[in-house]
C-alpha cells in the first residue's frame, strides 16, 4: 500500500471514528454511565440528566472560577451570569481540544509507522494524553478570555486561574479515570 493511500486510509478511518471519540464531557459522557440510553428511548430522563450534568458542570466553574474572581473584586452576580455562556462556550471548546488531539496523535502515528495492536494501543494513549492537553489549553484559553478581558481582573491572576481551570475542570479526568481502571 503506498504512504499516500494509508494517510487517506487514516484520515478516513479517523474522520468515522472522531464522533465516538468526541464524547468526553457532560453533553455525552453521561449516557454511558446512566445507561438511561438514548433521546428516543428516554427523552424525559434523558433532558434530566443533560440538565443535572450541566449543572454540576456550572458549579464547578463557579468554584474555580467566579468565587475566586468575587475575592479579586468581581461581582458575584456578574460572574455567575457570564459562567452560564463560558460553561456552554467550554463545552465547544473541549471538542477543539479531542479533534485537535485524535488528529495530531492520528499524525504521529502515521509519522512514526505505529502498526498492528501496539500501534493501535499507542495511537489510543497518545491520542488520551493529547486530548487531556488540548482540553486544557482550549478550555484555560477560554477562561483567560473570561478572566482577563471580559472581567479585567490582572494578567498574573488570570493566567494562575485560566490554568486551573484547563486543570481542575478538564473533562478528560473522566477518560484518565477510565484508562485507570485498567480498560
Amino acid at each position: 500500500m503506498s504512504r499516500t493511500r494509508a494517510v487517506a486510509l487514516a484520515c478516513a478511518a479517523g474522520s468515522y471514528l472522531l464522533p465516538a471519540t468526541a464524547h468526553a464531557d457532560a453533553i455525552d459522557l453521561w449516557l454511558v454511565f446512566s445507561r438511561v440510553g438514548n433521546w428516543r428511548e428516554s427523552p424525559l430522563k434523558t433532558i434530566a440528566l443533560l440538565v443535572l450534568v450541566l449543572s454540576v458542570n456550572y458549579g464547578l466553574n463557579l468554584a474555580v472560577l467566579g468565587l475566586p474572581a468575587n475575592r479579586l473584586g468581581v461581582g458575584l452576580k456578574r460572574s455567575a451570569k457570564d459562567l452560564i455562556g463560558f460553561t456552554v462556550l467550554a463545552q465547544v471548546a473541549d471538542r477543539v481540544g479531542i479533534v485537535v488531539g485524535f488528529a495530531v496523535a492520528t499524525a504521529c502515528a502515521i509519522v512514526f509507522k505505529c502498526e498492528g495492536e501496539g500501534g493501535l494501543a499507542a495511537w489510543f494513549l497518545a491520542g488520551a494524553a493529547l486530548n487531556f492537553m488540548f482540553c486544557g489549553i482550549t478550555v484555560g484559553l477560554l477562561a483567560y478570555y473570561y478572566l482577563k478581558q471580559r472581567w479585567s481582573l490582572p494578567a498574573a491572576s488570570s493566567r494562575w486561574l485560566a490554568l486551573a481551570a484547563g486543570v481542575i475542570t478538564n473533562p478528560s479526568w473522566t477518560m484518565v479515570m477510565w484508562l485507570g481502571r485498567g480498560h
